[in-house]
């Protein structure tokens, strides 16, 4: 029995209703209607909610490897929940847009990014968060690395004491924020990346995997990441 026909009809004692129309769907199928039936199931909530029983999205995960300090028994490999790291994510998108059609693909899944030193990876990061929306560098900076992004001038400030008034409602630029908190995103980067690559990071384990495919739940790689941990402190 496919997984749709079992998400439509589980329930138990089955109704004459509920017969006739694992009935209808069984046949449905054996003719190749498959489309057409996701296509009815997609016009209506009700359906939509089956489908996504059935068939749901697949759990978004990071593919890390540090590579030993001494030799290949100290190498690290796993895969790492990307709801550990929204703000990483974010960064990975801006890094699509801004690379598209020159992105090195890993055979493990997402992006590959390989990175010698930590100072590499603080550097990726930080020309990224140049590039970002206001938005998405409020949700980088501001909740993903714990500081205050506060767009607004600052009144106080000596170069605005004459149009004090007149800025009172005006914002900094996206540029001209970063170039003055350069320094401390940077600093803030260091030290998150160091919490996050490290070999005692919690992996997804073996049996997740397992229970993710028996709810026909797969995976997807959103980034592959490659690190020589010799140089990461």
């Amino acid at each position: 029995m496919s997984a749709i026909t079992s998400a439509i009809t589980k329930k138990s004692p089955k109704s004459l209703v509920e017969l006739t129309a694992e009935d209808v769907v069984k046949q449905a199928l054996n003719q190749g209607k498959a489309p057409w039936i996701f296509k009815e199931l997609r016009k209506s909530v009700e359906g939509k909610a089956v489908l996504n029983e059935a068939f749901p999205k697949p759990v978004e995960v990071f593919y890390m490897f540090l590579k030993g300090c001494d030799s290949v028994h100290d190498d690290t490999e796993g895969l790492m929940l990307a709801s550990k790291a929204p703000w990483l994510k974010i960064l990975l998108n801006e890094h699509k847009t801004l690379n598209k059609g020159k992105l090195l693909r890993s055979s493990l899944g997402g992006f590959k990014l390989c990175f010698d030193e930590k100072s590499e990876a603080v550097e990726w990061a930080s020309e990224l968060i140049w590039q970002l929306s206001k938005e998405d560098l409020t949700e980088v900076v501001g909740k993903g690395l714990g500081l205050t992004v506060d767009f607004r001038h600052n009144p106080d400030d000596e170069e605005n004491d004459e149009d004090e008034e007149e800025d009172e409602d005006a914002e900094y630029d996206h540029s001209e924020w970063c170039g003055n908190n350069v320094e401390a995103f940077e600093e803030a980067l260091d030290s998150k990346l160091s919490e996050l690559f490290t070999y005692d990071t919690e992996l997804v384990s073996p049996g997740t995997v397992k229970e993710w495919e028996k709810l026909n739940r797969g995976y997807k790689v959103l980034g592959s990441f490659f690190i020589e941990m010799s140089n990461w402190d």
